[in-house]
């Protein structure tokens, strides 16, 4: 009878070890769910930033390149400017060259 009661508790333990091996094997299979869960919407955000990132590079870019057409435009009107004040010059000078001629055949 001993026997037999033994026995039975020894059954009893193991159905309780089996369990509990069980409840920790479904635990570890939720930790690696979770985890994977995490791992990807920490993904999925660091994707975003890039996606940000890239649309500020590409804004810096824009904004370069019409600072520099701008500037080209300015540099293109200085030079335009510069182009007629040399010519109102050249002409004063002529204008200034005939009117001492005019006044030495005088």
């Amino acid at each position: 009878i001993r026997v037999e009661e033994r026995e039975k508790e020894l059954w009893a333990w193991e159905r309780k070890v089996h369990a509990m091996e069980e409840q920790k094997l479904m635990l570890e299979k939720e930790r690696v769910r979770v985890y994977k869960e995490r791992e990807k919407e920490v993904e999925e955000k660091r994707r975003a930033v890039d996606v940000r990132a890239r649309g500020v590079e590409e804004l810096v870019r824009e904004r370069q390149a019409t600072l520099e057409a701008s500037d080209t435009a300015l540099l293109h009107r200085v030079q335009a400017i510069e182009g007629r004040e040399a010519m109102e010059k050249d002409r004063v000078r002529v204008y200034k060259e005939r009117e001492r001629e005019v006044e030495a055949k005088q």
